[in-house]
């Protein structure tokens, strides 16, 4: 999945497995440079010293939850244009319609796989030839914003596990 767009990626969560496992698959999937925080407000801070292409960030963390370092992130002239992922559980489906009208460009469902988080970075992509990040709010938001991906986990539950997943999630 190697693109050029998505040089740099922060990986926003207060639990360290999950940061862990994220960070693995983006690996995986090419990305050069990775970097990790456990805060919503140290997230910001570092994006605003040094902008990322993509940000993927948890719902519930100290600092700032993940919806507000998104509020914090599309008011920001510096950072408005990153594209940011709210990585949250099945259950939470209402989240998921809040972050996106909240301007995420989409989400991640835990417990998720490379398959469905290369899926999901893939339809938001630009189409060769366009250098440009698509924009909150555009088309591609519309109905598959809202579907889970449907692939199975890669990892077997018992070599990680999601502390905010129930037990038939891990």
């Amino acid at each position: 999945m190697a693109n050029p767009i998505l040089q740099k990626v922060l990986i926003v969560d207060d639990d360290p497995v999950s940061r862990k496992k994220l960070h693995r698959i983006l690996q995986r999937l090419g990305i050069p440079q990775i970097e990790e925080t456990n805060r919503g407000d140290e997230a910001f801070a570092r994006l605003q010293a040094e902008p990322a292409d993509l940000v993927l960030t948890d719902w519930y963390m100290p600092g700032l939850t993940g919806l507000e370092l998104l509020h914090a992130i599309r008011t920001d002239e510096r950072t408005k244009h990153m594209l940011v992922f709210l990585v949250t559980v099945e259950g939470r489906r209402g989240q998921i319609l809040e972050a996106i009208q909240a301007g995420a460009n989409g989400y991640i469902i835990k417990p998720f796989s490379q398959d469905s988080i290369r899926q999901k970075l893939e339809a938001w992509l630009p189409q060769q030839g366009d250098s440009r990040a698509p924009e909150p709010g555009s088309s591609n938001q519309g109905k598959a914003a809202l579907e889970p991906a449907s692939k199975p986990i890669s990892e077997p539950a018992s070599a990680v596990t999601e502390p905010h997943a129930s037990p038939a999630q891990a």
